[in-house]
C-alpha cells in the first residue's frame, strides 16, 4: 500500500502511520547534481551521496512508509535532511520561477530610519545551492544577468548561525533569510510555493545598500549633531550674555533700592501723635518694638509696629469687641500711609533673590510686617490662623468676651441709675436742684454702704440691687408721691419729702371729710331728726362718736332702732 507524499521538506502526514519519522528525500549524483528519490534506483544501486555529510545513501522505496533516503551503514542520517529536503526544493523552484520577493531595505541608524527601496521582485538568472563560497556553505545563491549574487538561507527548524552571519556581514555579501517554520508541516504545495517566492516572512542578513545608506544616515545624522551642538552652544553664548545683562540689570535695580532705604531713613522723625507715643510708652518693649524696623517705612519702627497694634491687637473697649482675624494685606494697607510708595508693592522676585544674597537684613514692608506678626505669636500677643492670617489667642479672646459682658451689665446697671437721677431731677424745682451734681453724687460714699454708688455699681450686688430700689422709691417720691422715703441717699429732696407728707395728710383729711359727710347724709335718711344727736354722742363699746369714728377711717352701719348709745343703743357703728 503506498503511503501519503510527502511535502516539499520531506515532511508527511503520519497520521495513520504513527511512530515513523521524517527522512531526507534528496541525494547528489558524482556530478553533484540534486537527484530526488523518486526518480532514483532503489538501494544502493542509486549510487547517491548525501548533500550535507557526504555518506553514501540507500534508496528506500518500500510499499508502507513514503520514499526516502537513509545513510549506509548508520541506524539514523545526519539530522540535516529536513532542512537539506527544503534547500535542493527551493533551489529546483526559484529555477523554474526566475524571481523572488526582497524585503525592503531600511537604514536605522540611532533609533532613525530611512527607507532606502521598497520591497520588491527581484529576477535573476541562474541558482546554485550547498555549493562552498569561502568557510561557509549558503543554502541557495541567486546569480543575476549582471553577475552579482544574492545569497538565500532558508530557516525552517533553525535560523542562520551567528558566525555564518558574522562571515556574509565581514565580507559584505547580500543576503536574505526567509522563515518557513510556520509552513513546515503545511500538505498545501501551493501555499509553501508562495511562502517561499514572497509571502513568508523574510529579511535581510547584509545588504551594501543598506550599509551604505547607513553610512550616510550616519553622517548625516553626525553633522546634524555637530550642528545642533554649535547651535546650542551659540544659544548658549546668547543666553549667557542675556543673564549676564539681566544680572546687572537687577544688581542696578536692586542697589537703587538700597539708596532708595536710605534716603528714607533720613525722612523718618519722631512720633508726632501723642496718644501713640503713651501707648509705646506703657507698652515698654511687650508688645511694640519686637521686631525688626524694616525697610521702606516713613515712620520709626515703634510708631508703624504701635499702629499696626492699635488697630488690630489692642482691645480698648472689650464691650465692642468682636472675634476677628486680619492678613498680612490688610495690614500692608492699613499702614499704606506710613510706607514710601515705591516700596508698598513688593520688588520683582530677582531683586529680591539678589539682596537676600547680598543683603539679607533688607526686610521690605510685608516681610517686616510677617515678622512683627510672628513676634507678637511668640510673646503671646497673637497667634497664627494660617494662610498668612492671624488672630487673638483663643485664651485671650475668651476673657475679653468675660470682660465685655461684665462691663455690659455695669453699663446696664448704671443706664438704670443714671435714668433715675433724670426722672428725680426733672422732677425737681430748678432751685432744688440747681447745685446737684450727679457725677460729684455717683462718686460719694453712701451712708450705711461705705461704698459710693460707682462702686456699687461695678460690684453688682445685693446693696447695689438695694440702691436701685431706693432710687426708684425716691423717684416715684419726687414724681408727686405721697410716700416719705426718710433715706435720701444725700439726694437734694428733703422739700420733695415735705411736699409727699402734705400731699398724704391733705388726701387724708379729704377722705375724712367724704366720710363723715357719707355718714351724715346716710343718718339723715336712717334716723331723720335724731340724727345730729346720734352722731355727736360716743358709743359706750368705742367712746368714740360716730363722726369721730368715720373721719378715723372706721366704718359705721346705722340701725334703725331708736335706743340711746349710752345705753345700749342698737344704732351704732360697726367697726371694721
Amino acid at each position: 500500500m503506498d503511503g501519503p507524499n510527502p511535502n516539499p521538506f520531506g515532511v508527511v502526514d503520519h497520521t495513520a502511520f504513527a511512530g515513523f519519522g521524517v527522512d531526507l528525500v534528496w541525494g547528489l549524483d558524482r556530478g553533484g547534481e540534486a537527484i530526488h528519490v523518486s526518480a532514483a534506483r532503489r538501494g544502493l544501486a542509486c549510487d547517491l551521496i548525501c548533500p550535507a555529510c557526504k555518506a553514501r545513501l540507500v534508496a528506500r522505496k518500500g510499499s508502507r512508509k513514503a520514499a526516502h533516503f537513509a545513510h549506509q551503514g548508520r541506524g539514523s542520517g545526519c539530522g540535516s535532511g529536513r532542512e537539506t529536503n527544503a534547500h535542493f526544493w527551493a533551489k529546483q523552484l526559484l529555477v523554474e520561477r526566475k524571481r523572488i520577493w526582497t524585503p525592503k531595505v531600511t537604514a536605522v541608524v540611532d533609533g532613525v530610519s530611512r527607507e532606502e527601496s521598497a520591497a520588491k521582485w527581484m529576477t535573476f538568472s541562474d541558482v546554485r545551492s550547498e555549493r562552498r563560497l569561502d568557510r561557509i556553505v549558503p543554502d541557495i545563491v541567486l546569480i543575476l544577468a549582471d553577475g552579482r549574487e544574492l545569497i538565500v538561507e532558508i530557516c525552517v527548524t533553525h535560523p542562520c548561525g551567528e558566525d555564518k552571519i558574522a562571515l556574509i556581514q565581514e565580507r559584505r555579501w547580500p543576503a536574505i533569510e526567509i522563515n518557513l517554520r510556520r509552513l513546515r508541516t503545511s500538505q498545501n504545495i501551493a501555499e509553501i510555493e508562495r511562502g517561499l517566492l514572497r509571502e513568508a516572512p523574510r529579511s535581510w542578513l547584509c545588504n551594501p545598500r543598506r550599509d551604505r545608506a547607513e553610512e550616510r544616515l550616519r553622517g548625516e545624522l553626525a553633522d546634524a549633531a555637530a550642528r545642533r551642538a554649535a547651535a546650542a552652544q551659540r544659544q548658549a553664548a546668547r543666553e549667557a550674555e542675556q543673564e549676564r545683562r539681566a544680572a546687572a540689570l537687577i544688581e542696578a535695580e536692586a542697589r537703587e533700592l538700597l539708596r532708595a532705604i536710605t534716603s528714607v531713613r533720613w525722612d523718618v522723625g519722631p512720633v508726632a501723635d501723642r496718644a501713640l507715643a503713651g501707648v509705646i510708652a506703657d507698652d515698654d518693649g511687650r508688645m511694640i518694638g519686637i521686631a525688626g524696623a524694616g525697610a521702606g517705612f516713613l515712620a520709626s519702627r515703634d510708631e508703624w509696629q504701635a499702629t499696626l497694634y492699635e488697630q488690630f491687637i489692642a482691645v480698648r473697649d472689650p464691650r465692642t469687641f468682636d472675634d476677628r482675624t486680619f492678613s498680612l494685606d490688610d495690614a500692608l494697607t492699613y499702614l499704606e500711609p506710613l510706607i514710601a510708595p515705591r516700596f508698598g508693592v513688593p520688588p520683582k522676585e530677582t531683586v529680591r533673590a539678589w539682596l537676600r544674597r547680598h543683603h539679607p537684613e533688607v526686610r521690605f514692608p510685608r516681610e517686616a510686617i510677617q515678622d512683627y506678626c510672628e513676634a507678637l505669636c511668640v510673646a503671646g500677643g497673637l497667634q497664627s490662623e494660617g494662610g498668612d492670617h492671624y488672630g487673638l489667642p483663643d485664651d485671650t479672646t475668651a476673657a475679653i468676651k468675660r470682660e465685655g459682658r461684665r462691663l455690659r451689665a455695669i453699663d446696664a446697671r448704671a443706664d438704670i441709675v443714671h435714668r433715675l437721677l433724670d426722672t428725680i431731677v426733672a422732677d425737681l424745682p430748678v432751685a432744688e436742684a440747681f447745685d446737684f451734681e450727679p457725677q460729684i453724687w455717683l462718686a460719694t460714699s453712701l451712708l450705711g454702704a461705705g461704698r459710693s454708688p460707682d462702686v456699687l455699681l461695678v460690684e453688682g450686688d445685693a446693696l447695689c440691687d438695694d440702691l436701685i430700689g431706693q432710687l426708684r422709691a425716691l423717684a416715684a417720691m419726687a414724681a408727686g408721691g405721697e410716700e416719705a422715703i426718710d433715706d435720701l441717699l444725700g439726694l437734694p429732696l428733703a422739700a420733695a419729702r415735705y411736699r409727699a407728707i402734705e400731699r398724704k395728710t391733705t388726701r387724708r383729711g379729704r377722705e375724712a371729710a367724704e366720710r363723715s359727710q357719707r355718714l351724715r347724709d346716710a343718718a339723715a335718711r336712717v334716723l331723720a331728726e335724731e340724727a345730729p344727736s346720734w352722731l355727736t354722742r360716743p358709743f359706750e363699746s368705742a367712746d368714740e362718736t360716730p363722726l369721730a369714728l368715720a373721719r378715723g377711717g372706721r366704718q359705721v352701719s346705722i340701725d334703725a332702732s331708736p335706743r340711746s348709745p349710752r345705753s345700749g343703743d342698737n344704732r351704732r357703728p360697726s367697726a371694721r
